[in-house]
């Protein structure tokens, strides 16, 4: 709690500090009243520092697609102390269930498309900067023929620069609320990257269905045929990997719950 306060020290006027939301790996997450508006904040741990999480980059962002009806907006922000208030939004939290509802599936994707067909109005990173951090810190682990494997398989699924946009790169369902429309929380992992990471990850984390990735994908490109499913598939893949680095940089650490542990295990008789 100490540490909590030396973090809200610049602002300790300004603040109210609720109920704890969510005690996550990478951050906790509270409610608060920040001069007078309601908002969550967020708070980090240490381990954010082994993550390449670039928060000044991330608030840039935010601010630039600010537009944008999906996106939170931002009350205060402080990347040297690892802090983060944007406004509460009031909704239902999607679940590993409801997700697979036709009607959020295909709001989802109409989002992803937006999100997908925008421009950055700032100078961003690529997502292999993510992977050039995991190869860094998981280097010297025992598990190195998975770490070979999934680098391996990003180098050959990257090599067309040209198809790379604006991805969120984190699409789990506790980063969606369905609100006033669609929102989309923790834009941390947000960068360049290829489209088919944050399509292959919506299906593969969620385990959707044939039929539900079809309606997904013609809600995505608008009934164009256009996607690829062998490649999506390999990209279905890429996305376990990055799973499973994410996964070890935490156990690595000791910052891994037993969930997460669990998920850790399944994913390497999978990949292995």
């Amino acid at each position: 709690m100490s540490d909590l306060l030396s973090k809200l020290e610049s602002i300790k006027g300004s603040i109210e500090i609720g109920s704890l939301i969510k005690d996550g790996a990478v951050s906790q997450i509270y409610a608060c009243s920040f001069k007078g508006d309601q908002g969550v904040i967020r708070i980090d741990k240490k381990v954010v520092q082994h993550l390449s999480l670039n928060r000044i980059k991330e608030t840039q962002l935010l601010q630039s697609i600010k537009a944008y009806d999906c996106v939170p907006e931002i009350l205060y922000s402080d990347p040297q102390h690892g802090l983060l208030i944007t406004r509460l939004i009031e909704g239902q939290t999607l679940t590993q269930t409801s997700i697979h509802e036709a009607g959020h599936l295909e709001q989802l994707a109409q989002a992803m498309h937006l999100i997908h067909h925008t421009e950055p109005k700032i100078e961003s990173i690529e997502f292999n900067q993510f992977i050039r951090n995991y190869e860094t810190e998981l280097k010297n682990i025992q598990n190195s023929k998975l770490l070979d494997q999934g680098l391996s398989l990003f180098r050959e699924l990257n090599q067309n620069k040209e198809v790379i946009c604006l991805c969120h790169n984190d699409l789990n369902h506790t980063n969606i609320i369905i609100s006033d429309g669609i929102k989309i929380l923790d834009w941390e992992y947000a960068c360049l990257n290829n489209p088919y990471f944050d399509l292959a990850t919506v299906i593969d984390f969620h385990d959707l269905s044939d039929s539900e990735v079809e309606l997904f994908l013609f809600h995505y490109d608008q009934g164009l045929n256009s996607i690829d499913t062998q490649l999506l598939e390999s990209w279905q893949r890429m996305s376990q990997y990055i799973n499973m680095f994410w996964l070890m940089i935490l156990q690595k650490y000791d910052t891994i719950s037993v969930k997460e542990k669990s998920w850790m295990n399944d994913l390497e008789k999978h990949l292995s």
